[in-house]
C-alpha cells in the first residue's frame, strides 16, 4: 500500500468537515443533534453528552450541528475575562462562542481552521450573535497568522489528532502562548497501537483512529516543545 502523504490527507480531512460544515448550515433547532465524534454519523449527540445546557444555551442550532467533539475543553480549565483564546479546529464556532461568555466583551477569541465551509458558517454564526469581539481565520493551527506571546489560553476538541506533523502544532501553540498561557486540549489518544493498515486507511483519518497516538508520546511532545 502507497502511504499517505501530509497533503493527501489535508485534502481527506478538508473534504470531510466541509461537507459537515454545507449540511450543518442548514440545521434548525428541531434537527437531531450534532454528530458523534470527529463528525462520524451515529446517534449520540456530542453536545447533551459533553457540555452542560447553559453553556450552549442561545448557540445557533448551525454551530450545535457542526460541533463533532470527543469531549470538552472547558471542563480542562477557566478562561477569565478579558483574556484571549484561540481555538485550533474551531469547526462552527462552538467551543470560541462558550469561550466569548467567558472572557466577554473586554476580551478576544480567534478561531482557526483549514477548511473554509467551517469558516464560513463560524462566521455567520459569530453574526448571528452578534459577537463582534470573536473572529474566524482560514489557517493551518501549525502556521497561524497569531502574534508570539499573544495569547492566553489554547483551547482545541478533538482535532490535533487529524494534523499529520503534531509537533509543528505544539510549536506553533508555544509560539503564541504568553508566558504562563494555558494549553486546554480535549483530543484521543490510542490505548494498542494498530496495524500499518488500518493507519494508512483514509477513513480511519477522518473518524479520528488513524491519527491518534499512543498517550506518553502525544504528552512527550507537547513536553518537547516547551
Amino acid at each position: 500500500m502507497t502511504l499517505l502523504d501530509e497533503t493527501q490527507i489535508k485534502e481527506v480531512v478538508r473534504e470531510r468537515y466541509g461537507a459537515l460544515a454545507r449540511e450543518s448550515a442548514t440545521a434548525t433547532a428541531d434537527d437531531c443533534c450534532a454528530t458523534d465524534c470527529c463528525g462520524s454519523d451515529g446517534e449520540d449527540d456530542v453536545v447533551a453528552t459533553f457540555y452542560d445546557a447553559t453553556s450552549t444555551d442561545g448557540l445557533p442550532a448551525e454551530a450545535l450541528a457542526a460541533s463533532a467533539g470527543c469531549g470538552n475543553p472547558h471542563a480542562i480549565g477557566t478562561l477569565q475575562p478579558g483574556e484571549t483564546v484561540v481555538d485550533f479546529g474551531s469547526g462552527g464556532g462552538i467551543d470560541c462562542f462558550i469561550a466569548a461568555k467567558a472572557v466577554g466583551e473586554t476580551g478576544r477569541v480567534i478561531g482557526i481552521d483549514m477548511t473554509e465551509d467551517m469558516i464560513d458558517l463560524a462566521r455567520s454564526n459569530a453574526s448571528k450573535l452578534g459577537l463582534g469581539y470573536v473572529e474566524f481565520h482560514l489557517a493551518e493551527m501549525e502556521n497561524t497568522p497569531l502574534d508570539n506571546d499573544s495569547t492566553d489560553a489554547i483551547i482545541s476538541n478533538c482535532v490535533i489528532n487529524l494534523v499529520p506533523d503534531k509537533d509543528l502544532v505544539f510549536a506553533e501553540a508555544c509560539r503564541i502562548l504568553r508566558p504562563g498561557g494555558r494549553l486546554m486540549v480535549s483530543d484521543l489518544v490510542r490505548v494498542a497501537e494498530i496495524p500499518q493498515e488500518e493507519a494508512e486507511d483514509t477513513d480511519n483519518w477522518v473518524s479520528c483512529l488513524a491519527g491518534t497516538e499512543m498517550k506518553d508520546v502525544y504528552l512527550g511532545r507537547i513536553r518537547d516543545a516547551g
